[in-house]
């Protein structure tokens, strides 16, 4: 009778349970990690199709003005490619950098450059938008 011990063999239920707890508990804190690292880190490039649409919305919101892009806003809620619009999605950043760039006259026009993301500090992202 030399009792259950450190063994493995009478607690594997319980201790499979805490494992899978404790994953998911980690993918829940990977992506608060991953959300606060992107604000910080700076500017993901969408990809080819969505960036066709962040550059002229940038283009367009950049000439006229924020009410426009309330506009937009408003009338495509409920189509994912202008996720982008929303502070939390990954693009975000670089849609702002885009309309900066495009107020400052420094971004070529819409789908005129190759890739890269060249440019200003995103670190300012909407901190100029009075205008002047």
């Amino acid at each position: 009778a030399g009792g259950a011990g450190d063994d493995a063999s009478g607690a594997g239920g319980s201790e499979n349970g805490e494992r899978a707890i404790q994953k998911a508990t980690d993918g829940l804190q990977l992506f608060t990690k991953l959300e606060t690292q992107t604000a910080a880190i700076g500017v993901i490039a969408p990809p080819p199709d969505i960036r066709a649409i962040v550059d002229k919305t940038a283009q367009f919101v950049a000439r006229n003005g924020p009410e426009f892009e309330k506009r937009i806003l408003a009338n495509e809620q409920n189509n994912n490619k202008f996720n982008f619009l929303n502070p939390t999605d990954p693009y975000h950043a670089f849609y702002r950098q885009k309309v900066v760039e495009f107020k400052e006259g420094v971004a070529p026009k819409a789908l005129g450059a190759g890739e890269g993301v060249a440019a200003a500090p995103a670190g300012e992202a909407g901190a100029g938008e009075a205008a002047g």
